[in-house]
């Protein structure tokens, strides 16, 4: 082969390439477009407007007080913060001396009352709580071979009778109330002892009367 059918070898072009005027960049393709002049605009105006405005804003700083702190709060506020919190202190101490002396219900030194009468004494509840249980003592102070315990109607409105111990002789119902009847042969018993249970919440007055004497009023706070 003659030496005058060769060509020249091209030259490789280890440089950058040149990209035609009307063709899109590698990235541009592969879905990274360049920032256009707008947003390098936009970016520019808000660093700008940003600089601008922490230089206008001043930190202000809280006045130094007379004892020497400078520290920044509403004493106003805070004192009345401390007067509310001081009278919950005081709710919430009552609420506990409530509890424990018995005048909130369920026991207590406080959450009975005893009644003196001729015939005996009477020992009932001063608080009670709602459908919770609870119990009236009778004590038979004279010798006879029968005794009468009468509460009236409005005790019913309240309370519910669960069981009596000793159980009565018999029962009756007069417009004085419900008369319950005990045997006694050897003297009276020492005690006599009603289970009952609370039904509705409210101030329960009513009337007890030992023996056909003289009624007594009592009174019995039902809390919820």
């Amino acid at each position: 082969m003659g030496s005058g059918n060769l060509k020249p070898a091209r030259p490789y072009n280890v440089g950058r390439q040149r990209v035609p005027s009307g063709s899109r960049p590698r990235d541009q393709a592969m879905g990274c477009a360049w920032p256009s002049r707008n947003q390098k605009a936009a970016t520019w105006f808000l660093s700008l407007t940003r600089s601008a405005l922490l230089n206008e804003i001043e930190i202000a700083q809280p006045p130094i007080r007379d004892d020497g702190l400078q520290i920044e709060e509403d004493r106003k506020f805070q004192e009345r913060f401390w007067t509310i919190e001081r009278w919950a202190w005081l709710v919430f101490g009552l609420i506990l001396l409530f509890a424990l002396t018995g005048l909130m219900g369920g026991g207590g030194l406080l959450s009975h009352s005893t009644v003196d009468l001729e015939a005996g004494q009477v020992d009932y509840p001063r608080v009670a709580r709602w459908e919770s249980a609870d119990e009236i003592t009778v004590a038979f102070a004279s010798s006879s071979p029968e005794h009468r315990l009468t509460i009236s109607p409005q005790f019913s409105k309240y309370f519910q009778i669960e069981d009596i111990q000793p159980l009565p002789d018999r029962s009756l119902t007069s417009s004085a109330g419900e008369t319950v009847v005990f045997k006694s042969e050897d003297g009276p018993p020492s005690q006599v002892v009603l289970h009952l249970r609370a039904q509705r919440p409210g101030l329960a007055r009513y009337d007890v009367s030992l023996d056909g004497g003289s009624p007594v009023s009592a009174t019995t706070v039902v809390l919820p």
